[in-house]
Parts: structure tokens; C-alpha cells; sequence
């Protein structure tokens, strides 16, 4: 599925940084340390599974303060260098330029988002589990 795995990695960096470790130490570490990690912390085992959910409630959470506060989706952006616009002349990546907007959509469709918007559906909020705030927030308390 286009899109999951980008909401896998952000999942794993919302908990790398739960747990205080840099950014760069997923080049150190093996596979399944986080986890580890969570799990001596709280005595109970510590799944991957876990880590998306808790590292995509983290996201959601993060994601619906900024919605709140006006920056949807369609208003969201990053530097036009960062996707080659213009493209750079010399090297390897010479006259690439990449479209990001189908790369956002993908991502905000496998979070369960609205891909224009960014806005959580009401059935993502439920599935990823305690943000029932959030839920209130945007579709009030029914």
C-alpha cells in the first residue's frame, strides 16, 4: 500500500523520540531496539505493531494541534528545493525534479486522512485509540 510505509517510519520517529534516543541512532541500532527499549521501560512486551499505533497517536495528535490552529493540508509546504524545483545543473540528481503533492496524498490517505485537507477521518481516530478529544474536536461528542 502506497503511503505505509511513510507512516510507518514517521510512527518510528514520533517513538525514537519518546524515548529520547537521536534521530540517527536507527543507523546503529538494529531492527526491533526501540521496542526493546519500551518494553524494559514499562515491564511488558513492546511490539512493532505497538510502536506505529502509539507513534501514529503521537502524529495525530501533533497533526490535529496544527489543524486546529489553520495549517491544513492544502496549506502545508516545504522549500521547492527540497523536491529539485529548480533542479540542480551538476551531480547525480542534475535536472530531477520531484512532484510531491501524489507523495502527501498517499501518506495522508494511509494515515486515514482527507488527502486535500489532511483532516483525520472520525473511523482513523477511533482505530488508533485515545484520542477521543480529538474525535470531540472535530465531530463533537456523538
Amino acid at each position: 500500500e502506497r503511503g505505509k510505509a511513510d507512516v510507518e517510519a514517521t510512527a518510528g520517529q514520533e517513538m525514537t523520540n519518546c524515548v529520547g534516543l537521536c534521530s540517527f541512532s536507527g543507523m546503529c541500532f538494529k531492527p526491533g531496539t526501540v521496542p526493546t527499549l519500551l518494553a524494559a521501560t514499562f515491564g511488558r512486551e513492546y511490539t512493532q505493531e505497538q510502536l506505529v499505533k502509539d507513534g501514529t497517536r503521537i502524529f495525530m495528535m501533533r497533526h490535529a494541534f496544527n489543524i486546529r490552529e489553520g495549517l491544513t493540508a492544502d496549506k502545508a509546504w516545504s522549500s521547492p528545493r527540497l523536491a529539485g524545483k529548480p533542479a540542480i545543473k551538476d551531480g547525480p540528481n542534475a535536472g530531477i525534479s520531484i512532484d510531491v503533492d501524489p507523495l502527501a496524498e498517499c501518506f495522508y490517505e494511509a494515515l486515514g486522512c482527507d488527502p486535500k485537507t489532511g483532516i483525520p477521518s472520525k473511523e482513523a481516530l477511533e482505530a488508533i485509540g485515545g484520542l477521543e478529544n480529538i474525535i470531540a474536536t472535530f465531530y463533537g461528542n456523538n
